[in-house]
């Protein structure tokens, strides 16, 4: 396994979709395939395969954009080995009055017609963070 920059570029294009709503993006981000999984920080916050998954993401948007939240990237740990990748990272959530919520999160990735893409991403908030 190796240490994957390309990897690293693809989880922080996921967070962008958080902040600016950009759906295309979205869709450049995540697997195709319908056991793509996600699992967010809420327990609403469930989705499986593209098209669900890209209904809680802009839904999540949505919510980040109102409330004024932002997404600030953690120092992710990304690795592959082939056409299979995963990531590690710590995120914050930062709140409107600057407060910060950690954030842990895990991801799966692999190797579709040549681009990476998500096929499993979990987040959760650190214990006394709910």
């Amino acid at each position: 396994m190796e240490l994957s920059s390309d990897l690293s570029k693809l989880i922080g294009r996921f967070y962008s979709v958080f902040e600016t709503g950009d759906m295309v993006v979205a869709r450049e981000v995540i697997s195709r395939d319908e056991r793509l999984l996600l699992a967010g920080t809420d327990s609403g916050e469930f989705g499986r395969g593209p098209g669900e998954v890209l209904r809680v993401m802009e839904e999540q948007s949505k919510q980040f954009r109102t409330a004024g939240m932002a997404l600030v990237p953690g120092d992710a740990e990304a690795y592959a080995e082939g056409n299979v990748g995963w990531i590690w990272d710590r995120p914050r959530f930062r709140m409107p009055d600057g407060s910060e919520i950690q954030v842990r999160v895990t991801a799966v990735c692999r190797r579709e017609d040549g681009v990476w893409r998500i096929v499993h991403v979990h987040a959760s908030t650190e214990p006394g963070h709910q």
